[in-house]
């Protein structure tokens, strides 16, 4: 069977009502390809009971191949969230991409991962990925202490201090004049990064960043075609907690 154009899926979608996703979607998911479709939809169960409602019994059949074919290639990358009624496969999810705080480079662990989301994209070439890049208190805090870092290295270079240390004392002295200082270079720094404003050109630079590098590893890493790499939606930062990550929505 020949896949035909995805059209949008409509709120009052009968298929998502019976099957819980999107016909659209479901036709994205299974194309292979060549561009064709072939699924077969097993029916068991009382004859009688399937001649007095046929198509309940033959949703119930679609339903569960359906989540069969959609679960596969997710075991490895993802999963099948639950509705909030309790229906299994209303959601797609794939795993996130996470980075260091303040990194953006890619881990390993996490090119392993992309090379996983390559292969999904490659076995159903009509699903597009929106990736949406988010920071956290976690990368906020590794900027700023970036950014005093770097400054107090330029001022023990431009003063010709010994060492860092020395510097670290001399910018306490110079940005809190009216703190008494504590005792170590360590809690000198922590107040200074207490004090430091949140670097918000910095984290936009460093979303836009790993943006680019999750792009570049599935584009021109794994050859995946970059109209099918949508950009998503900068999200704010959330719980501390959390990694810094680039987030993946399923979209055709």
């Amino acid at each position: 069977m020949r896949a035909a154009p995805v059209a949008p899926s409509r709120e009052n979608d009968e298929v998502k009502k019976k099957v819980g996703l999107p016909l659209g979607m479901i036709v994205a998911l299974v194309t292979d390809q060549d561009n064709g479709i072939k699924v077969n939809v097993p029916l068991s169960g009382e004859v009688n009971q399937v001649k007095a409602d046929p198509s309940d019994a033959i949703w119930t059949a679609v339903r569960n191949v359906v989540v069969n074919i959609v679960s596969a290639p997710f075991r490895s990358i993802g999963k099948l969230v639950k509705g909030s009624g309790g229906e299994a496969g209303d959601e797609l999810k794939i795993e996130a991409v996470t980075f260091a705080a303040g990194s953006a480079d890619v881990a390993p662990p996490m090119e392993q991962h992309l090379t996983k989301v390559a292969d999904f994209l490659r076995s159903a070439p009509m699903v597009k990925l929106a990736m949406a890049p988010v920071a956290t208190p976690r990368d906020v805090e590794s900027l700023k202490m970036q950014e005093i870092t770097l400054r107090i290295q330029r001022l023990q270079r431009e003063r010709g201090l010994a060492d860092f240390g020395a510097a670290v004392a001399l910018s306490f002295k110079e940005q809190l004049p009216e703190v008494t200082p504590p005792k170590s270079g360590e809690e000198q720094l922590a107040l200074l990064k207490e004090r430091e404003p949140a670097p918000d050109a910095r984290v936009q630079e460093l979303l836009a960043r790993r943006l680019a590098a999750v792009r570049d590893a599935l584009a021109n890493v794994e050859g995946i075609p970059a109209d099918r790499l949508l950009p998503g939606s900068l999200k704010p930062s959330d719980d501390a907690a959390t990694e810094g990550r680039v987030e993946f929505t399923i979209t055709n």
